[in-house]
């Protein structure tokens, strides 16, 4: 079988190819000999194919010694030259010979890439549509399935997702076309309507368990838990060892906190991928829901064995030793995490969220802060900075973020409760019964205060002014 720039994709040696046998042979004895065209492209293919791009281009330059005019053997130079990642030079190459070959196919699809790589999207888009617009001997479905790529690359996603939607209609087998599909949908927030598209291609080839895994996931990423698991069972009853379907399943009843479930599908896919760290971390975040500290300890450690720079199996090694009581271990395992991946706002505030639990709450405020730079300010990250600083005693400082959050996020429920508390721990009731008067008038609140600060309705002005709210 040949790709798209007519290599052949076979990983032959030299005992399959007579031709690259006796090449190798005039090799080593530093002897030339002829070869015609078609076999010095068996002889370059069997180089590519090694990606022993040396050697490729030795031969390459042997065969236009022997054939300067060759049209296969320039197109493989070129070709050569974008594998090596010299896109400029594969342009070069190719303009030496286009104008006698204006309409090749194979040229034309390998300039195309090469203005890929170049980033000329533009100019690739145009001839990939130029080529799928012909009657070409390309497989019409990979063509669409580089269209969407060049889209996608452009941030085109809704002609993306038309050209997804060409390759799979041509090919139904292509599950790589099918997720990247999804995924695009995801990408231009109309999951909805990916799901509807899935489903009317389950509805039309109720056999393709590519289309019901999609379906699936496009449900659990709208959070329709029970939905996504039929339709994974459905590609299950399709494909009963489909590595993907399981794992989204599984997800899925984790998702829907039913973490049994949950566990006893991730343990089924253990089976089938033994010693697979994201598996084992998945084994061991059911434990640890399951308040099975041990056995979900157990589990992040097998995960670590094997990658030791697994970011998730670490943070949750770090998450249930601070459960067993070694605090110690858990910092230290937070510490390597945020190490491991200097970028993420939310490792860094489960770090800073360890530190002010643990006596260490200076260098837990800059985590929190770090954490906030990260998140581009995420309000969730400024709540629990405000707690801890609550935690410990830190309550001017924490009053000035209550403000600065007011300021910065506006009338939210959730920032009373913690004003008020801060506002009465400082003794500044007349100020915090002010505070608790606008939540009850603006949001009710009554709630999310019994949640938070319980203790304040011991306060015999509070609950006076809530009584005469309520009325």
């Amino acid at each position: 079988m040949r790709n798209n720039h007519g290599y052949d994709n076979q990983n032959q040696d030299s005992s399959q190819s007579l031709v690259v046998q006796r090449y190798i042979k005039l090799l080593k004895e530093k002897r030339s000999g002829f070869f015609d065209v078609e076999e010095f492209g068996s002889i370059i293919d069997y180089y590519v194919n090694l990606f022993d791009l040396k050697e490729a281009s030795m031969a390459i330059e042997t065969g236009l010694l022997q054939h300067p005019e060759s049209f296969e053997i320039s197109l493989r130079k070129a070709h050569l030259a974008l594998l090596s990642g010299k896109a400029e030079e594969c342009l070069r190459i190719l303009s030496g010979f286009e104008l006698l070959n204006p309409n090749n196919e194979e040229l034309l699809l390998l300039k195309a890439e090469a203005f890929s790589h170049q980033g000329s999207l533009d100019k690739a888009i145009s001839l990939t549509e130029y080529l799928l617009s012909q009657e070409t001997l390309f497989d019409r479905a990979v063509l669409y399935v580089q269209l969407a790529n060049l889209h996608q690359q452009k941030g085109n996603y809704l002609d993306a997702i038309d050209a997804w939607k060409n390759a799979i209609e041509l090919d139904e087998h292509l599950e790589m076309a099918h997720l990247s599909l999804r995924q695009a949908f995801i990408t231009a927030e109309i999951t909805e309507e990916g799901a509807r598209y899935f489903k009317s291609l389950t509805d039309r080839r109720p056999f393709s368990a590519p289309a019901w895994v999609e379906l699936a996931e496009c449900y659990s990423h709208l959070e329709k838990s029970n939905e996504a698991i039929l339709a994974f069972d459905y590609a299950l009853a399709i494909e009963d060892e489909h590595v993907i379907a399981l794992a989204g399943k599984g997800s899925a009843y984790f998702q829907n906190e039913d973490y049994i479930k949950a566990l006893s599908v991730f343990k089924q896919l253990d089976s089938m991928l033994q010693e697979d760290p994201i598996v084992l971390c998945s084994i061991a975040e059911c434990y640890e829901q399951l308040e099975d500290y041990s056995c979900a300890n157990s589990y992040f450690l097998m995960a670590l064995a094997i990658d030791p720079e697994h970011c998730e199996s670490r943070l949750g090694h770090a998450i249930v030793s601070e459960h067993l009581g070694d605090s110690e271990k858990a910092l230290r395992q937070m510490e390597t995490v945020v190490g491991l991946s200097p970028d993420n706002s939310e490792y860094w505030f489960i770090y800073a969220e360890l530190l002010s639990r643990n006596g260490q709450a200076d260098k837990g405020q800059l985590c929190f802060e770090r954490a906030i730079q990260l998140s581009e300010e995420q309000l969730d990250y400024f709540l629990g900075q405000i707690d801890a600083l609550i935690r410990n005693d830190e309550l001017a400082k924490a009053l000035d973020k209550v403000q600065l959050i007011f300021e910065k996020f506006g009338d939210l429920e959730s920032i009373y409760p913690r004003g008020i508390k801060v506002l009465f721990e400082l003794g500044q009731k007349e100020e915090g019964l002010v505070l608790l008067e606008m939540l009850c008038d603006r949001h009710g609140g009554k709630d999310s205060l019994q949640e938070y600060y319980p203790d304040i309705f011991e306060d015999s002005d509070a609950l006076q002014l809530l009584k005469l709210q309520q009325e």
